[in-house]
């Protein structure tokens, strides 16, 4: 089984102008703790104990909607920002964790779609990673990328919390039995983008979702 990540398209000619999202309507108080631009810093990974405002979103003037929206605020690591077409589509299949936020959608001040919505994720699944026959590296050029030995998730938090340089892996063994439970996955520990099965990304292309790039994600190998 092959896995995609999910990445935004640059092609102007889609999108318009990348990223698509800039700014904020004006007026909107970007930090206040419910803030949308707010949710990397106090939520990562984790579900909010207020209720998360997204009604504030400025598409840049040149920009176009499409299915998956890019942004300057939103940490696409914790989530995506998809429209309720897409969003439907993904309701209809094995998803990690989430919940997810109505998103409205402005342009030069005007309310353009109401038809948004931010898919929040919180929660990792650590446990599907086997450690002992996956490939770690410190991913930074100034440690010329050293390979650590890890055999656990314990292993790893330690070794994370005693390097300024983030853990990564080119080879990342997942255990088939618990992976394959997701037609959308989000690992959140060592990888945190968002995959998607090879028969999952098909079914969207052949739908048409646009401002979204498929990138083969050959580094995960169900073990």
């Amino acid at each position: 089984m092959r896995y995609f990540k999910l990445e935004f398209s640059l092609d102007k000619k889609e999108i318009g102008e990348y990223p698509q999202i800039q700014k904020f309507k004006k007026g909107y108080n970007a930090n206040k703790q419910e803030s949308c631009s707010q949710i990397a810093r106090y939520y990562f990974g984790k579900r909010p104990d207020v209720e998360i405002d997204f009604d504030g979103l400025e598409l840049a003037n040149k920009a176009k909607l499409t299915d998956y929206l890019s942004s300057s605020y939103l940490n696409a690591l914790t989530g995506l920002l998809v429209s309720d077409n897409l969003y439907n589509f993904f309701s209809g299949l094995q998803m990690a964790s989430h919940i997810s936020y109505l998103s409205r959608i402005y342009q030069k001040g005007d309310l353009i779609s109401e038809n948004y919505r931010w898919v929040h994720f919180i929660e990792s699944y650590p446990e599907i990673i086997n450690y002992s026959k996956s490939d770690f590296f410190l991913d930074h050029s100034e440690v010329n990328f050293k390979k650590l030995s890890i055999r656990s998730f314990v292993e790893y938090k330690n070794e994370q919390e005693k390097v300024r340089y983030k853990i990564n892996s080119h080879r990342l063994l997942l255990k088939k039995e618990l992976a394959i439970k997701f037609d959308i996955l989000r690992i959140g520990v060592v990888k945190n983008e968002t995959y998607v099965k090879e028969t999952v990304k098909n079914e969207m292309v052949n739908h048409g979702f646009a401002g979204i790039v498929y990138e083969p994600a050959d580094y995960l190998i169900l073990d």
